[in-house]
C-alpha cells in the first residue's frame, strides 16, 4: 500500500460521549401513576359505600347498625371527603403522566397535589377521628344498662381509643409521606434544572463515533505519517 493511499483516508478524531440518560422522571412517574389509579378506586368505592350505609345496616345485627347509624350525621363530610379524595388520585395520576412524557407543567402539578394532599390528610384524620368517637359513645351507651359489660367496656373502650389514635398518627404519616418527599425532590436546584428543560427542543446528540478534523490538520498528520513510517522511494 502506498503513501497515497494512507493519507487519502483522513484519520478520525473522537467525539464526545453523550450525557447518561436520566431515569428519575420515568421512575416517579410510574409510581404517580400507580397510586394515583389506586386512589381512584379507593375513591369511588368510599364514595359508594357511604351511600349504601342505609341499604347495608338492613343486612346487619341491630347493635351494629346502630352503630352505623350513629355516624349519620357525619355522613355529608364522608361524602366531601371522598370526592377529595378522588380528585387528588386523579391529579396525581395526571402529573404522573406528565411525568414520564418530561412535561414541563408536571412539576407544579405535583407540586400543587403535594401542598393540598398534605392538608387534606390531616383534615381527614381528623374526620375519621369523630366518627371513632361517635361509634364508642355509641357503643357506650348500648352497655351502660349492663354493669358488668360497662365495667369491660371502661377497659376495652380506652384500648381501642388509643389504638385508634395510633392508627390515626400512622395515616398522617403513611399519607404525608409521599407529597413531602416531592416537595423536597423538586426543590432541588439540580432538579429544576433538569425540569426546565423539558419545555425545551431536544438538542442533537453529540456524534459518538467520530469526527473529521480540518483539511489544514488532515494534512499535517500526513507529513509526519510519511516522515516516520513510510520511505520515500517506498512502492506497492
Amino acid at each position: 500500500m502506498s503513501t497515497a493511499d494512507i493519507s487519502s483516508v483522513p484519520p478520525t478524531v473522537a467525539g464526545e460521549l453523550p450525557p447518561k440518560p436520566i431515569v428519575w422522571p420515568k421512575t416517579l412517574g410510574i409510581i404517580c401513576i400507580v397510586l394515583g389509579a389506586l386512589g381512584i378506586i379507593q375513591g369511588c368505592f368510599g364514595v359508594l359505600s357511604i351511600f349504601a350505609t342505609d341499604w347495608v345496616t338492613t343486612f346487619v345485627p341491630q347493635q351494629q347498625a346502630e352503630m352505623m347509624d350513629s355516624v349519620e350525621s357525619l355522613q355529608p363530610l364522608l361524602i366531601i371527603s371522598g370526592v377529595i379524595f378522588f380528585a387528588l388520585a386523579a391529579t396525581l395520576l395526571a402529573a404522573g403522566i406528565g411525568m414520564v412524557l418530561r412535561k414541563l407543567w408536571s412539576r407544579k402539578t405535583v407540586l400543587i397535589w403535594s401542598g393540598t394532599k398534605m392538608a387534606f390528610v390531616v383534615a381527614n384524620s381528623i374526620l375519621n377521628y369523630m366518627v371513632q368517637k361517635a361509634q364508642f359513645e355509641e357503643m357506650q351507651e348500648m352497655l351502660a344498662s349492663d354493669p358488668n359489660a360497662a365495667a369491660a367496656m371502661s377497659f376495652f373502650g380506652q384500648l381501642m381509643m388509643w389504638m385508634g389514635m395510633l392508627m390515626i398518627v400512622i395515616m398522617i404519616i403513611w399519607g404525608c409521606a409521599l407529597p413531602v418527599f416531592t416537595l423536597i425532590w423538586f426543590s432541588r436546584k439540580k432538579v429544576r434544572i433538569e425540569v426546565a428543560s423539558w419545555g425545551e427542543a431536544s438538542p442533537v446528540p453529540a456524534p459518538v463515533l467520530s469526527t473529521v478534523p480540518p483539511i489544514e490538520e488532515t494534512q499535517s498528520i500526513d507529513q509526519e505519517v510519511e516522515k516516520k513510517y513510510w520511505r520515500s522511494d517506498s512502492s506497492d
